[in-house]
């Protein structure tokens, strides 16, 4: 079985529109995945069944990325999870995230698939 058959991804990502297309890439890649449109409802999603890798938005409502990956590195058994940053905003910085990786909106679908496989070689799942 390949990692991608056997893998579930969590995206948080406000909007609609990429949170469904990133949806359907992962989806059409092999991966399984389900989705969030904030942070809580990407904690609720992530206790609910734990993923093997998160792609999480920066700036979203109600919790942002930064709170969301804060909430999740004090859960113990979540905190190692990989996590890759998403943000289109300018100001954003890959070393305030604490991820295993940020991506610079807009990038390539080819890229973060080539994350996301890459965090689930390097991780112990």
């Amino acid at each position: 079985m390949s990692l991608r058959t056997a893998a579930a991804i969590l995206v948080v990502e406000d909007d609609d529109s990429l949170r469904d297309c990133l949806v359907a890439l992962l989806a059409d890649a092999g991966y399984h995945v389900h989705a969030a449109a904030n942070g809580a409802e990407g904690i609720q999603a992530m206790l609910a069944r734990r993923p093997d890798v998160i792609l999480v938005d920066w700036r979203m409502p109600v919790m942002d990325g930064l709170a969301f990956r804060d909430t999740q590195r004090r859960l113990e058994g979540f905190d190692a999870i990989p996590t890759i940053m998403m943000s289109g905003h300018e100001a954003a910085s890959p070393t305030r995230f604490d991820a295993v990786k940020f991506l610079a909106k807009p990038f390539e679908m080819t890229e973060l698939l080539g994350e996301v496989d890459k965090a689930l070689n390097d991780s112990d799942r």
